[in-house]
């Protein structure tokens, strides 16, 4: 039976999901350098600033996903219940 330490068990854990995330999207560095030029654009665009902090956090939570699509796997489809949920946050709010 293995046993583990305090720290290798969670290292280990850890590391399978990094392992299984690579596998999906590719290289993190890769995935960042596209995410970062996406927000970059939109908090370059003209309303950013005038937007409430959710709507910026879903459209930074948008951009992580489209980033992901365009580096990883696009036929991933959690990727894109992601951007519909992101989205729908702020409707539902735009319409209370």
């Amino acid at each position: 039976m293995l046993t583990f330490t305090p720290l290798e068990k969670p290292v280990s854990d850890i590391q399978a999901t990094l392992n299984e995330r690579g596998s999906r999207y590719g290289s993190f560095a890769d995935q960042g350098r596209i995410e970062q030029n996406i927000k970059r654009a939109m908090q370059d665009s003209p309303n950013w600033e005038a937007l409430p902090d959710d709507s910026k956090s879903a459209l930074e939570m948008i951009a992580t996903k489209v980033s992901r699509i365009l580096k990883g796997d696009p036929e991933y489809d959690d990727s894109w219940r992601d951007i519909a949920g992101y989205a729908a946050l702020i409707v539902n709010r735009l319409a209370a």
